[in-house]
């Protein structure tokens, strides 16, 4: 069968929707269910061909295949910082500590405990206290 993606999730990229052709309804997809190149966010209204499964209401696509992939685009690495000017570097600086930050925030819900940016001592929840 074939379709276009309608969107990909931009939070979790791990599954969205996909129109068929035949203009009947929407049919759910996972990222996993792709041969091949995956699709992106970017990659909303791309023609892609896959196989309807139907159990029950629920409508899954399988064995999915991007119709005209994009080509991989090859980027040569700077040789030395002196190519970039003090404002890209800056740049590329901040929003690597920001992608830190996030990591080590996302690395400390998941633990279930926060730590002290002071004294970076680690102060977990009492077991025994009751959850609201």
């Amino acid at each position: 069968m074939e379709g276009r993606i309608k969107f990909v999730d931009p939070k979790t990229r791990k599954w969205g929707f996909i129109v068929p052709a035949d203009k009947s309804r929407d049919v759910h997809f996972d990222i996993g269910e792709f041969v091949g190149p995956t699709p992106s966010v970017a990659d909303a209204d791309a023609p892609v061909t896959f196989e309807l499964v139907e159990q029950g209401t629920s409508r899954e696509a399988k064995r999915i295949q991007l119709v005209n992939p994009p080509a991989p685009v090859a980027i040569e690495p700077a040789t030395d910082s002196a190519d970039l000017n003090p404002a890209e570097l800056l740049k590329v600086y901040v929003l690597q500590a920001q992608a830190r930050a996030q990591d080590r925030d996302v690395r400390e819900r998941r633990l279930g405990c926060v730590q002290h940016r002071a004294r970076r001592q680690v102060v977990r929840p009492d077991p025994r206290a009751v959850r609201a």
